[in-house]
């Protein structure tokens, strides 16, 4: 089906003769407007004109829109633009066969402006240009009748195609269930094999576990016996006065009181630590006995109170480790373990208990 033509013969000639007569009112109205206010030096008479021309827009469509519906449109419209004529060229021969009339040209614009109005009117009505579309709805009814017969031809090709394409489609959807069906049997199967392979993975795990925890653990060896420990190191501890019972005559005030009857103060057997000394055995034993110790750094000055010159001059305490008297200060004797250790009091400068050094 074609597309109708807006742009016909007849719809050209409406459009150019409405523009024209269009154009010439705009025309004569402001040339009619200067007219007057060149006659009258009014503006107000001017803008009268101007003005009065807007009634009939107003009021004639309504008037005259019932009779366009029962009387031909074509002869309003050739009425209209023989009127419109009519009346400018009989404002062209009162310029010139009569002396200037406001009135006169106040009705004759208003004369024009109904003119004017009524055919814009005609004009503008639905159905003014029949004579174009009929052209055009003719020429398309032809061209439809000629489409509407090849249509015919080709819709029987096309249903001949359509037969032939629904039996293939018949036949292959014949033939596709049967692939497809084929087709899902086998993945099925390849779903069941992959799951009894599963099962059958996962029950070997459990047996393997159930076997692992029946296995009875095998004993380890037994651990390494701790060693016994080492036997704590010890040293005899031995302290005598025996020279004093000799030597009584010579003893201060209250030193016989304080001398045991065979001379021995203390006869123990002490346990050491690594690195102890002899003073500092001295000190730990005579100290768990109650015994009192006076000393200044190596150098011991009494014990169980009896001091130095108690007995004379040439008296006071002295120790021997192993019977040897070392040259040095019982607190520079380190001790290892079973040594003999004594303390001797002497009243003649060691001579008396076995120190021939001194003596």
């Amino acid at each position: 089906m074609k597309t109708a033509k807006l742009w016909t013969r007849n719809f050209r000639l409406v459009i150019l003769a409405s523009a024209m007569g269009t154009i010439g009112a705009i025309a004569g109205s402001f040339a009619l407007a200067f007219l007057v206010f060149d006659e009258t030096g009014s503006t107000l008479a001017s803008a009268l004109i101007v003005a009065i021309q807007l009634l009939p827009y107003l009021l004639l469509p309504v008037l005259i829109a019932p009779l366009m519906d029962r009387l031909p449109r074509k002869a309003f419209l050739v009425a209209g633009d023989l009127a419109n004529a009519a009346l400018l060229a009989g404002m062209g021969l009162w310029l010139i066969a009569f002396d200037f009339s406001y009135v006169g040209y106040l009705a004759l614009s208003l004369l024009l402006t109904c003119a004017a109005c009524g055919k814009k009117t005609v004009s503008a009505a639905p159905g003014n240009i029949p004579t174009a579309t009929q052209e055009q709805t003719t020429d398309t009814r032809k061209d439809d009748t000629a489409e509407t017969g090849t249509t015919k031809a080709d819709g029987k090709q096309d249903a001949a195609k359509t037969e032939d394409k629904t039996a293939d489609d018949k036949k292959s959807d014949e033939q596709k269930p049967a692939g497809e069906a084929k087709k899902t049997e086998e993945d099925t199967k390849k779903q069941e094999e992959a799951k009894r392979l599963e099962e059958q993975k996962r029950l070997e795990e459990e047996k393997k576990q159930q076997e692992q925890a029946q296995q009875p653990a095998v004993p380890g060896p037994d651990p390494a016996p701790a060693p016994d420990p080492a036997p704590a190191a010890s040293v005899s501890l031995y302290i005598s006065c025996a020279t004093v019972l000799n030597n009584m005559d010579k003893c201060s005030d209250g030193v016989k009181d304080i001398i045991p009857a065979d001379g021995v103060i203390l006869s123990t057997t002490v346990t050491i630590t690594e690195g102890e000394s002899v003073m500092s055995v001295l000190k730990r034993a005579c100290g768990d006995a109650g015994i009192p110790v006076s000393s200044s750094g190596n150098y011991v000055r009494g014990i169980n109170g009896l001091f130095e010159k108690n007995v004379g001059r040439s008296s006071g305490w002295m120790y021997c480790v192993g019977g040897t008297f070392p040259s040095y200060g019982a607190d520079s004797y380190t001790l290892s373990g079973g040594e003999n250790i004594q303390w001797l009091y002497t009243c003649n400068m060691g001579a008396d208990v076995g120190n021939t050094y001194m003596g």
